[in-house]
């Protein structure tokens, strides 16, 4: 991070920008992360992880050495095809999941960006009360999203008033045109920015899906109990592979989600994008 200096207040931006921030909040989740506004580290999610790590672990064991053989003719090839289309399924669902969160941290970037622009140009329009009333506005706007970012739909007031308060701007010179010309296009951006990160945050997994991927799933573990005493399976190899299955639906559930320590960020990054007024 690097500290940038106003007249007004202190504010912080990083040097990597938002995207960098929010991919390493997500990647270092197991890591200690430090509260950047109060340089204190804040609350990991360490004991919980390691908790449904051997919680799933466990449940797998148990299932398959204390559950009894089931009365089932055994079906070993189907377990292959069962398990290649759980892996398409999967790779399928985890990548769209992780494009949700590119989209959520790219259209993040773009909005923190156009609000700078504003508050900048809002800066040397001649026009000093007006440019007082959409500080305060911007300001309101950082306030509430930054105080529950996936609430980010319930804050277009907010925004509404910013825009409200550009559009009703009159120039009186040829550089208040200019900067009035580029207002209107930041103002546009920033609408798109805002129109990409609700879509993004909305577009979570279906239920059909994660019917059809706890579907394939449930099928795979119950071809894996049939088959776990066959010649070439065994309790031990059964459980490595429903653990792997549990575990692959945790990550997907874990993916799809926007957890608490990306949520702080994209939050923080709000709170500290612009100088306090």
């Amino acid at each position: 991070m690097v500290a940038c200096w106003s007249s007004k207040s202190v504010f912080f931006t990083r040097s990597c920008g938002t995207d960098c921030a929010i991919l390493n909040a997500s990647v270092i989740e197991w890591l200690p992360v430090f509260d950047q506004t109060r340089g204190e580290p804040m609350r990991t999610q360490r004991p919980a992880e390691l908790l449904r790590l051997l919680l799933i672990l466990c449940f797998s064991f148990a299932l398959s050495f204390l559950m009894p053989p089931l009365a089932l003719r055994a079906s070993t090839g189907v377990v292959v095809a069962t398990l290649v289309l759980f892996s398409f399924l999967l790779g399928f669902f985890v990548n769209r999941a992780l494009e949700r969160k590119q989209l959520i941290s790219r259209g993040v970037s773009l909005e923190l960006l156009h609000l700078r622009r504003i508050y900048h140009l809002c800066e040397n329009i001649s026009d000093r009360k007006l440019s007082a009333l959409v500080f305060s506005h911007l300001a309101k706007y950082h306030h509430a999203v930054g105080r529950s970012f996936l609430s980010h739909a319930q804050t277009a007031e907010c925004f509404r008033n910013v825009s409200h308060q550009i559009y009703a701007f009159k120039p009186k010179t040829r550089r208040d045109e200019i900067l009035f010309s580029d207002l209107l296009q930041t103002v546009r951006d920033l609408a798109l920015a805002r129109k990409q990160i609700e879509e993004a945050l909305a577009n979570r997994l279906s239920v059909y899906s994660w019917m059809v991927m706890l579907t394939n799933a449930g099928f795979g573990v119950t071809l894996l109990l049939v088959n776990r005493f066959e010649m070439q399976y065994s309790p031990l190899g059964g459980a490595f592979l429903i653990s792997s299955m549990l575990l692959s639906v945790d990550l997907l559930v874990r993916t799809d989600r926007i957890s608490k320590i990306e949520v702080h960020a994209f939050e923080d990054t709000y709170r500290h994008n612009v100088p306090h007024q």
